[in-house]
């Protein structure tokens, strides 16, 4: 096994274990330690032990029969302690060295209320700060203020390239005598002003017309807020600055903005264009519970609204939705084949599609090559790879129809995903195709041997005892066909590895 595979082995073996061990000293906060692991600033969660810990302790120091405790831990406990291991990290070097080990600080409050004073002139920036700005939103997360004075600006704005917050040829006072307002959201999250979402400005001019710009001071638009916030949080956001402005959100920021609440999309539903309908349902997809939407929208042609919703559909209704998918790849119209494809896309990715649309999907990916070589269509490779690797994860669909996929293939970089994803789903009846054939691809092979392994290592706990002795046995026939790259002493060695890794997690048995 090569260095770089051991090590990222190692790397994965260690962050899991941590992960996992965290969760079962408190498996009741386990959404709450999956959230600080994805935002863990060190790469291996070696700072996850400590914060269960204060969070734990945090708990047990409140009466629940006065306090909420889950609202404490999600909106106080959670975000806080995020934010205290990603100083820590950033600031652990200009810490005396009896300082430098996270586990020597008691208390979380009292290691930020320490890292916050690092330089010392932080606090003097800050209380100035405050006094030349208005707070318009604060949930422990996003921070919205109104600076008023040049001075907040450069403080809140600082780590950007907006001209109201340089330290020099400051245009803020100018801008502000000629009408203009600012809003400055910052997300406590980020780490640096010019990640996505980390600051953004939001200037309305005199006349109500309205620029947003990130911290690189890029203009971006509404929908870019969407995407950054999230409906529920992005209403919040820009109701909390419409109402200080005195104004209503959809008038400040356009219709855009009404997607993004259940009682101002209803009148969007049936007057709206596609962009409006989509953000609208994406939001609230219980618009279209009744049959009645779902016939307005499948006569409007929205198919792919309703496949990404992934509502119920009755037979008659995934018969419509074949039938017109199918015809608009018949087109020549590029626009309406990419609407079909994307629509094809979603439909092998649900659970609930039936065989017979599952079938049509097949025959549609036959339609996305061209004639003479078989190879895909240039542009929807990567849409074409997708529907593959669903229809492969989708246990719908039969061993005929797989093998189908993989006889279509001529791109060795798909096939090779595909085969990957074979194996690590455990697709046991097209495996045995595949290692019977006397004409066996060595590229498949490989594929097949990273796919059985990379079950093994990441999710061990996902197959039973039976099913991992076939995983092995799977790769030791592998590992002696001379056709394939993974034989011999390397094989060897990654199989011996792989059953260490079952056994350890699980504690099964399955070959020696």
């Amino acid at each position: 096994m090569s260095s770089v595979l051991r090590e990222w082995v190692r790397i994965v073996l260690l962050t899991e274990g941590r992960l996992q061990d965290a969760i079962r000293q408190a498996p009741e906060l386990e959404p709450h330690i999956r959230q600080m692991a994805k935002e863990d600033p060190s790469g291996n969660l070696k700072y996850l032990a400590w914060q269960v810990k204060q969070m734990r302790q945090g708990m047990a120091s409140h009466d629940p029969q006065y306090t909420n405790i889950k609202e404490l831990v999600k909106r106080y406990y959670v975000p806080h302690l995020i934010r205290t291991v990603d100083l820590f990290h950033r600031r652990v070097k200009q810490l005396p060295p009896r300082e430098r080990d996270i586990n020597a600080h008691k208390s979380f409050e009292q290691l930020i209320d320490r890292l916050e004073m690092i330089p010392a002139s932080k606090s003097e920036l800050r209380r100035e700060a405050k006094k030349g700005s208005k707070k318009i939103f604060d949930d422990g997360r996003y921070l919205v203020v109104k600076p008023q004075t040049e001075e907040a600006s450069c403080y809140y704005g600082k780590g950007t390239t907006w001209c109201i917050s340089g330290e020099e040829d400051n245009h803020f006072n100018r801008y502000k005598a000629q009408g203009a307002t600012f809003y400055f959201v910052i997300d406590r999250h980020s780490r640096r002003a010019d990640e996505p979402g980390g600051k953004i400005a939001i200037t309305i001019h005199k006349r109500d017309t309205v620029e947003i710009f990130d911290a690189t001071d890029t203009k971006i638009s509404v929908s870019n807020l969407h995407d950054i916030w999230g409906p529920e949080k992005g209403w919040e956001i820009v109701s909390a600055i419409s109402e200080d402005f005195g104004k209503k959100p959809v008038d400040l920021f356009g219709r855009w903005v009404a997607s993004w609440n259940p009682n101002a999309t209803r009148d969007l539903f049936l007057h709206g264009d596609h962009e409006d309908i989509k953000a609208a349902l994406d939001d609230h997809p219980e618009l279209i519970e009744t049959r009645e939407h779902l016939e307005a929208l499948l006569d409007r042609g929205f198919v792919n609204i309703i496949l990404n919703l992934n509502v119920p559909l009755e037979a008659d209704d995934w018969e419509e939705i074949c039938h017109v998918l199918k015809r608009l790849l018949s087109t020549r119209n590029g626009q309406k084949q990419r609407y079909s494809i994307y629509g094809y896309e979603m439909l092998s990715g649900r659970e609930d599609a039936p065989s017979r649309a599952l079938r049509s999907t097949v025959s549609a990916l036959k339609q996305m090559t061209y004639e003479e070589t078989g190879e895909v269509w240039l542009d929807v490779r990567y849409a074409f790879k997708k529907i593959c690797k669903n229809l492969v994860r989708n246990y719908n669909l039969s061993t005929w129809s797989t093998r189908k996929i993989l006889r279509q293939f001529k791109n060795p970089e798909i096939r090779r995903d595909v085969v990957d994803e074979i194996g690590y789903f455990g697709r046991f009846d097209v495996i045995g195709k595949i290692l019977n054939d006397e004409n066996a691809n060595p590229e498949d092979l490989d594929a097949l041997f990273m796919g059985l392994g990379r079950r093994l290592i990441l999710n061990p706990d996902s197959i039973d005892e039976a099913d991992a002795r076939k995983f092995v046995k799977i790769l030791r026939q592998i590992s002696q066909n001379p056709k394939g790259s993974w034989t011999g002493e390397r094989a060897e060695k990654s199989i011996a590895f792989m059953i260490d890794r079952v056994r350890t997690e699980t504690g099964m048995e399955i070959g020696p």
